[in-house]
């Protein structure tokens, strides 16, 4: 679709909302392809037209084509909440048994269940060992994406499942093991299409994870092969997430020097990112290399997507470009990155919603025998401030 196009289609959108558009519903509307956003109008004009009288409901329906009941339930709907997702409802697949092999779901479990404290493994090696143990048992091992699903949907229902930490005691809770005990800072690419200088491009997403609870501090996009001071910026931006979350009632236990866990390069460009790690006060798990590797630790922590846009690791060292098929050059979707940011945004916020939902009170809490220092000062506010004052100043 064109830029003129979308414009039109964006223009239409606005002039049958009743009020003015949320910012959020016309990003939601850009985002989607062309089919639902013909979809979400037809059903628009069909709504107006019959509160104001201009046209009969059976004519509507035909029009629509849908029966008296989807028409009505529509109507009713859009007149409780007026959003775009209650025009054009995903549609969800019935729910039906598993087809996976009950025996393989026993591997994976008692795998996973293993798979924890010092016998930890990173996530290739534990799909390897499911897919041995099936072998050895004669069963026919299901394909490595198929295992990698069965992992993170464990690891999602229950956190910490992949720490081997389930039926620890709350006492027994490292520091690791609770909120602000460890941040993961990693890079990856998101699949999702935007305009940046003229092209389309497959952003870069800078992400702040904390480890115990999933839940993420910062995501920054940009359209560029990410450099020492993507890491800074990131982590200055996570200084405004905590803050946020603290709002909220989440902080930090006073105390805990956080563990910083990234992946850097060992040339000279990569000494003011680890000079500026040393005065954070931050614990260190940086690992060097002369050409990093990005995406391994969102990775090994089961971070594989964010809201519904799905993270592809392997893309992240070519131009973000580079990163987009020929056939999708002339891609419906073509959003500015400032916008597709906001999108980011949105997913993020969803993201952190449902985790706390999930997140055992030990990780957020703390257990109370955990042996801090005398120092009653929060550390991961001090640590995410050097980043944040560093931002301006970078060389």
């Amino acid at each position: 679709m064109s830029q003129i196009a979308e414009d039109s289609t964006v223009a239409e959108l606005e002039s049958l909302w009743p009020g003015s558009l949320p910012a959020e519903e016309r990003l939601q509307f850009i985002a989607w392809e062309t089919q639902q956003r013909e979809t979400a109008l037809s059903r628009l004009r069909a709504i107006r037209a019959h509160v104001d009288g201009s046209a009969a409901p059976t004519a509507l329906m035909e029009k629509l084509q849908i029966g008296k009941s989807q028409f009505y339930n529509l109507v009713r709907d859009w007149g409780k909440r007026s959003t775009l997702s209650c025009l054009v409802p995903h549609a969800r697949k019935r729910s039906s048994p598993s087809r996976t092999n009950p025996e393989v779901l026993s591997i994976v479990e008692k795998a996973i269940a293993e798979n924890g404290g010092e016998n930890s493994k990173s996530e290739a090696k534990l799909v390897a060992l499911i897919q041995q143990r099936a072998n050895d048992k004669g069963i026919k091992a299901p394909a490595a994406s198929t295992i990698r699903r069965l992992i993170l949907k464990a690891a999602m229902a229950s956190p910490g499942a992949l720490r081997g930490d389930n039926n620890v005691s709350h006492d027994a809770l490292g520091f690791d093991s609770v909120f602000g005990g460890q941040l993961l800072v990693d890079h990856s690419t998101v699949d999702l299409l935007c305009c940046s200088k003229g092209q389309v491009i497959r952003p870069t997403i800078s992400v702040v994870v904390d480890n115990a609870t999933k839940i993420i501090l910062a995501a920054k996009l940009s359209d560029h092969i990410p450099r020492p001071c993507d890491f800074v910026a990131t982590l200055a931006q996570a200084f405004v997430g905590y803050a946020h979350l603290r709002e909220d009632g989440l902080s930090a236990i006073s105390g805990l020097h956080p563990v910083l866990t990234m992946r850097t390069g060992n040339s000279l460009e990569w000494t003011y990112l680890r000079d500026l790690a040393r005065q954070s006060r931050f614990k260190f798990d940086i690992r060097r290399a002369p050409t990093p590797v990005f995406g391994h630790v969102l990775r090994r922590s089961m971070i594989v997507r964010i809201g519904r846009y799905q993270l592809l690791p392997r893309s992240t060292m070519r131009e973000p470009q580079a990163r987009v098929r020929d056939n999708e050059k002339d891609s419906n979707i073509e959003l500015s990155l400032a916008d597709a940011q906001k999108l980011i945004d949105l997913a993020v916020r969803v993201h952190n919603r449902e985790r706390l939902k999930i997140v055992p009170a030990a990780a957020v809490l703390g257990s109370p025998k955990l042996r801090l220092n005398t120092e009653r000062v929060d550390w991961l506010e001090f640590g995410l401030a050097i980043f944040k004052d560093a931002v301006t100043t970078l060389p």
